[in-house]
């Protein structure tokens, strides 16, 4: 699910680790395109291991020059027992622009400015800052 995928990348920058694994999905793949665009993460790879039959990704972590990851948090805001939708007005941005929102939109997963800007609303799933 896209919640342990959203916590283990919080685990990973608090534990400043270089990378991480996990799980393939299309939506978690989605995420790092997106997380990719806006910096919070240097690069990431599908992979699939000789002799498995389940795919894996690979997400290698950004830092700034000092050592300090550039995720510095993640609020989940959706989940399953309770599901966080905002319409495109009420899309705000994240710590004074410094964060990002991830929206679940009909047209794929985009941040909360792109979201904005096409009018769309969907499901906020998470900030990123």
């Amino acid at each position: 699910m896209i919640y342990n995928f959203l916590s283990q990348l919080k685990n990973a920058a608090l534990a400043k680790n270089g990378y991480f694994e996990a799980p393939f999905s299309t939506f978690s793949e989605g995420v790092c395109r997106l997380l990719k665009k806006t910096g919070f993460v240097s690069d990431y790879k599908v992979f699939k291991e000789s002799g498995e039959t389940r795919k894996g990704l690979r997400v290698d972590l950004s830092y700034d020059t000092e050592g300090v990851s550039k995720v510095k948090d993640i609020k989940i805001m959706s989940r399953p027992g309770l599901r966080v939708y905002s319409k495109a007005k009420r899309i705000f941005p994240v710590k004074g622009g410094r964060g990002i929102a991830i929206i679940s939109t009909s047209q794929g997963i985009m941040e909360g400015r792109d979201a904005k800007k096409k009018s769309l609303g969907g499901e906020v799933i998470a900030f990123v800052y």
